[in-house]
This record gives C-alpha cells, sequence and structure tokens, in this order.
C-alpha cells in the first residue's frame, strides 16, 4: 500500500474497538490505517482480522513490558498473517 492515515484513538477506548474501527476504516477506503495504542503501533489493512490485530498488539504489549526500550509495531495483513513489523526505538534520554 503507497498510502495510509493515521488515527488517533480516544481515551476509554478498548483495544478490541479501536481495531475494529481501525479495521473498518482500511475495508471502506482500500487503504493502511495506523493508530498507537499504549504504545504500541498498530497497523489495520485491508481485509486484516481486528481480532488478529488485537492479538498482535496484545503481545507486542508484554514484549515491551519485558523490554520497555524496544518500541514495536504490530499489524494485520491478510497476506502475511502472523508477521511482525518490527521497528527501533530511539534511545531515551535520562533525566539528569
Amino acid at each position: 500500500m503507497s498510502c495510509k492515515i493515521t488515527i488517533e484513538v480516544s481515551d476509554g477506548t478498548s483495544i478490541e474497538r479501536a481495531c475494529e474501527d481501525a479495521c473498518r476504516v482500511a475495508n471502506r477506503l482500500n487503504i493502511d490505517v495506523e493508530f498507537v495504542f499504549n504504545s504500541v503501533r498498530c497497523l489495520a489493512r485491508p481485509d486484516g482480522s481486528s481480532a488478529e490485530l488485537a492479538n498482535n498488539w496484545d503481545r507486542e504489549l508484554r514484549r515491551e513490558l519485558r523490554s520497555p526500550y524496544d518500541r514495536r509495531f504490530a499489524m494485520t495483513d491478510a497476506t502475511s498473517a502472523g508477521k511482525f513489523l518490527l521497528t527501533p526505538t530511539p534511545e531515551r534520554k535520562s533525566d539528569e
């Protein structure tokens, strides 16, 4: 996909609802939809599964809790289900 849109998830929204909404928009517009939920970047792709995206988000969040300096990227993709695109995070600066 050559284009994507970024959406902002409202406070208090569950990951399941956020994934459902993002997948619905991705399918209607036939475009990738990206959002951040609890510090994990998520990418809904056309014809992707909202349940798969929510499960991938949970897996990536658990990884981040073990290693908070690695940011993760969860995605759903009908052509490569179960594959993740991991993106490194710039080093965090400590307060002096």
